[in-house]
């Protein structure tokens, strides 16, 4: 498969295959803004009328690992930035 660089203001979606809980996106995938990668998770809901739509959340930046693999980062709520890398995690 050809390497694809995604334009900015676009983005792609797969289905949630780790998806375990009601909670967890349908969807999830990047998308570019201002020319920096995010994570993008998109869940499937339904109005009160039965009419089908989407919930979507465009989320933190990506960050690029030494081998330039992205990795969402994790929440931690008691730094002041709010995120910690797996350098911080201690297991």
């Amino acid at each position: 498969m050809a390497d694809y660089e995604l334009k900015d203001g676009n983005g792609t979606a797969f289905k949630n295959k780790r998806k375990s809980e009601a909670k967890h996106p349908d969807f999830t995938g990047e998308v570019k803004v201002a020319g920096k990668l995010h994570f993008l998770d998109i869940w499937v809901k339904q109005t009160k009328a039965g009419d089908n739509y989407f919930s979507i959340r465009i989320g933190s930046e990506k960050q690029a690992k030494a081998n330039d693999d992205y990795q969402r980062p994790i929440m931690d709520n008691t730094k002041a930035g709010g995120f910690v890398d797996d350098l911080d995690v201690p297991f």
